[in-house]
């Protein structure tokens, strides 16, 4: 009896707990834990450029806490890339830095290279119309009418 709470009874299957004397163990969860960590940054195979991006804006940390409402250790970690980012996370900062999600995955370099090399096509792609619709104009139709 002495320096415990919990007595053996016969009749029950498992231990006696006295209300008030002992803690409710409830395994490995822990209230007081801020946010539980999975793997770590610097193991993960991508990343996203928020900071690169954020510069090439003209914008800085404390314009995401102020503007996106991020708490400054959030917004920190996002920052170094100490937090994993997650696909809200990524589409609030894309809508913020006005880019699109998925660029926000790439350097600011590799995004633009993209975005010219579309433009590019789109051009291309254009002329190639116009010159088909004009080849096409001059070319006696196919079709035959029946009479």
């Amino acid at each position: 009896m002495t320096g415990s709470s919990v007595f053996t009874n016969i009749l029950s299957r498992g231990p006696v707990r006295i209300i008030g004397n002992d803690p409710i163990q409830g395994g490995a969860h822990n209230t007081n834990m801020s946010r539980k960590r999975s793997t770590p940054p610097k193991k993960l195979t991508h990343q996203w450029y928020l900071a690169e991006w954020a510069h090439q804006a003209q914008k800085k940390q404390a314009d995401a806490v102020r503007e996106l409402g991020w708490s400054k250790a959030s917004a920190s970690a996002l920052w170094n890339n100490e937090q994993r980012y997650t696909q809200d996370l990524i589409d609030e900062a894309a809508i913020w830095l006005h880019v699109k999600p998925y660029e926000l995955l790439l350097t600011p370099a590799e995004a633009m290279a993209i975005r010219q090399l579309r433009a590019a096509v789109a051009a291309l792609a254009d002329d190639r119309r116009e010159t088909v619709v004009d080849i096409w104009k001059d070319q006696p139709s196919p079709i035959r009418k029946v009479k």
